[in-house]
């Protein structure tokens, strides 16, 4: 989870997952890219749950391992705000396997599927 505990969409995201039974990873902030790979491989990760920004970042850090990386999630939430048209294009393209859903104020918008 790449988004901030103090927020209401972190902590939505924090009592669903636990409510559910999953496990949920912390991360150290969303600007280490290495990290994210990290617990991909240490803890099997399945999704990611972040702020539009944070995907902005971690795409200009991985580069060209973007789509290899963070291709391994089953989805990807973005909340707090809508990422940009640009960065929903790159990410159709660069994750076909990936779904993407854009979840922002109080009700639950399904912005993109692939």
């Amino acid at each position: 989870m790449s988004c901030p505990l103090n927020h209401s969409f972190g902590m939505r995201v924090l009592r669903s997952t636990l409510f559910l039974g999953a496990t949920v990873v912390l991360q150290n902030g969303f600007t280490f890219a290495k990290e994210i790979e990290t617990n991909i491989e240490q803890h099997h990760c399945t999704a990611m749950v972040c702020v539009p920004a944070s995907i902005e970042v971690i795409y200009r850090q991985m580069q060209e391992r973007f789509a290899e990386i963070i291709g391994r999630f089953r989805y990807i939430e973005f909340g707090a705000g809508s990422a940009s048209v640009d960065m929903k294009k790159k990410l159709l393209a660069l994750l076909p396997h990936t779904r993407l859903f854009n979840t922002w104020a109080l009700r639950r918008h399904v912005a993109l599927c692939s």
